[in-house]
């Protein structure tokens, strides 16, 4: 079980919108800054995770997760952790679901996904048909 202290930051996710972070300078990972309150979607939470650098524990509410902006990038140390594969879920939506680095980038990231489901997703692989999942690197 991931805890705070394992990493140099953490993140709830607190809406399942598919947003971007809307400031990647400001260390909040915050989608929406014209509703009071930091407005945390998965995508913002990973942004920011990225921007920032270092290990990151993002935890993620319960509920369906969309992806409609494209896959969800992993750039960094990143620990995700759901409330249970039932009660979790992102939707890759038909695409990749998670990709992690890119291709022009071969960091090595250790990647830890816990507690949740990844459905509804297509590697680079898959689209070429040749088998696959939903997490591409």
């Amino acid at each position: 079980i991931a805890s705070a202290q394992d990493h140099d930051r953490s993140f709830y996710v607190t809406h399942t919108e598919d947003r971007f972070d809307s400031n990647l300078l400001d260390g909040i990972p915050d989608s929406d800054p014209n509703t009071p309150g930091v407005q945390t979607s998965l995508r913002s939470a990973l942004d920011q995770a990225a921007a920032l650098g270092g290990r990151t524990l993002i935890t993620v509410g319960a509920g369906t997760f969309t992806n409609l902006l494209g896959p969800l990038k992993i750039a960094g140390d990143i620990t995700l952790v759901g409330q249970g594969p039932e009660s979790t879920i992102i939707d890759a939506n038909g695409a990749r679901g998670l990709t992690i680095g890119n291709l022009l980038d071969r960091t090595v990231y250790g990647v830890k996904v816990q507690g949740l489901t990844l459905r509804n997703g297509l590697t680079l692989s898959e689209l070429a048909q040749e088998g696959g999942a939903g997490i591409t690197n």
